[in-house]
């Protein structure tokens, strides 16, 4: 009878429009996405300021750096241990490879930015430029063997250096910086021995500064005041370039100021990447294209603008863009890139 009673209840408060009082659900655990970025550390100071906005604009996604450089990306990003591998060189033949077999296809590399290796040495060495052969001369361990190798400043300057030992200065062997600068500068050969090697460009630069007699190479991104870069040719006869129009100096837009490292002309130029993990034919989870989205916006670009790189020129920040909804085949940009080249 109790039972009745109070079903007849609970329907006369239904038919009166009386609500019904709420009934306690579980309290579930708020998932928290989870965006980790393992590789380059030329690209750490423009992943973190990135990081930064999109942390502020996505209150649920947790953002993880791990720079180490660019040799620990491609590892990362085909185990699953990474959703975005920065890095400032492209992926080798075997990186992508490996890739292929654990996925079934290719990483796709999103260009984020435009960097150039500088040569860079003390304010007040005098040295303004050198050729590539030159600068192999100085850091290649088969020179030193040949008897070629220019371990003197006396081989290169007049003044006070001329009795000085060249010391060199680099990146540690993950280094994408390294990578480039040993395919294109050694031939693919090794260092010589007494090059001291530093696990960030931003330690290269300091080592430079307090060391009138060193020279080493970094990113651009990380000049000061303490140190000069100098201007490279290809090879003898050919012109010296410098990574920027020097009569552009104090012009705000840096792709004009650095059309030299776009256009490729300075010989250290190279892109910087973004690598991801996008299968043929589906989109990307919305954590990872909502961060590279961030990072090609003319938002983002500035970002790179104010930390000393190169912004992409618009034709190339929407075909990077292009890249994230669709697998189409190269845009106009490229195309024009590799027949100038």
């Amino acid at each position: 009878m109790f039972v009745l009673r109070t079903l007849r209840g609970l329907l006369a408060l239904l038919w009166l429009g009386v609500p019904m009082p709420a009934v306690a659900e579980p309290v579930r655990p708020v998932a928290r996405d989870v965006l980790v970025l393992v590789g380059s550390d030329t690209l750490r100071p423009l992943v973190e300021a990135w990081a930064g906005g999109f942390r502020s604009e996505h209150s649920g996604v947790s953002v993880t750096i791990d720079s180490q450089g660019s040799g620990t990306a491609p590892e990362a990003l085909t185990a699953g241990r990474s959703q975005l591998a920065p890095m400032s060189r492209p992926m080798t033949a075997s990186e992508i490879e490996a890739f292929e077999e654990a996925q079934g296809y290719a990483p796709v590399a999103i260009v984020v930015a435009y960097d150039a290796i500088a040569i860079y040495v003390h304010e007040n060495n005098p040295i303004r430029g050198l050729t590539l052969d030159q600068l192999a001369d100085i850091f290649s361990a088969e020179s030193a063997e040949s008897g070629d190798t220019i371990k003197q400043w006396g081989d290169l300057v007049y003044g006070t250096l001329a009795g000085r030992s060249i010391k060199i200065v680099g990146r540690d062997p993950e280094s994408g910086t390294t990578h480039l600068f040993r395919d294109r500068v050694l031939g693919g050969g090794g260092f010589r021995s007494e090059l001291a090697r530093y696990s960030s460009s931003a330690d290269v630069v300091r080592a430079v500064e307090q060391d009138v007699a060193a020279i080493g190479y970094s990113s651009l991104g990380h000049r000061t005041d303490q140190v000069q870069p100098i201007a490279l040719a290809a090879r003898e006869g050919e012109p010296y370039v410098n990574y920027f129009v020097p009569n552009l100096a104090d012009d705000p837009d840096r792709v004009a100021l650095f059309t030299y490292v776009l256009s490729g002309h300075y010989p250290l130029s190279r892109p910087l990447y973004l690598y991801v993990n996008k299968p043929p034919g589906r989109p990307l989870p919305p954590s990872v294209e909502d961060f590279l989205r961030s990072a090609l916006s003319a938002q983002g670009q500035q970002i790179v603008a104010d930390h000393d790189y190169v912004p992409l020129p618009e034709p190339m920040r929407f075909e990077q863009l292009h890249k994230l909804r669709s697998d189409d085949a190269p845009g106009w940009w490229t195309r024009l890139r590799e027949w100038l080249s």
